[in-house]
């Protein structure tokens, strides 16, 4: 993982948790470099869904915020027909990596493994940290 901070990384922030960008030791945080890159108008459209999922009312509309079937802990936050997904671990929200809507069999399903992949990757590398600074 790279050496940013915790504050670097946090999307939103409330009483239902934090919403923050996944930090890979192989990618860094490829997912925020390509969001920030986005057009404001685009931005501004998840970061009102990001702000709500972790306010105290959270997210009613089941289709802003959808569980993948069959993926424990991954979700998708939707608008028009961007997809970004992410992962859930405990109070903590991790966006992953985005996807566009598509005519494509199958594709959402890869796309949802790949979000299961950087949580798995992710989650590793903070353990990894954690027992280092225990050491």
């Amino acid at each position: 993982m790279t050496g940013l901070p915790t504050a670097d990384c946090i999307v939103a922030s409330g009483p239902r948790g934090t919403i923050e960008y996944a930090n890979l030791s192989t990618r860094g945080l490829e997912f925020k470099d390509w969001f920030k890159g986005q057009p404001l108008a685009y931005q501004a459209k998840f970061d009102h869904l990001f702000r709500l999922a972790v306010s105290h009312s959270g997210i009613q509309n089941p289709n802003q915020l959808k569980k993948m079937r069959g993926m424990d802990d991954t979700y998708e936050f939707r608008r028009g027909s961007a997809r970004i997904f992410c992962f859930r671990h405990d109070s903590r929200w991790f966006l992953t990596h985005v996807y566009k809507k598509g005519h494509v069999t199958g594709h959402q399903t890869r796309a949802a493994m790949l979000a299961k992949t950087i949580a798995e990757e992710h989650l590793d590398a903070e353990r990894h940290l954690h027992r280092r600074g225990r050491q």
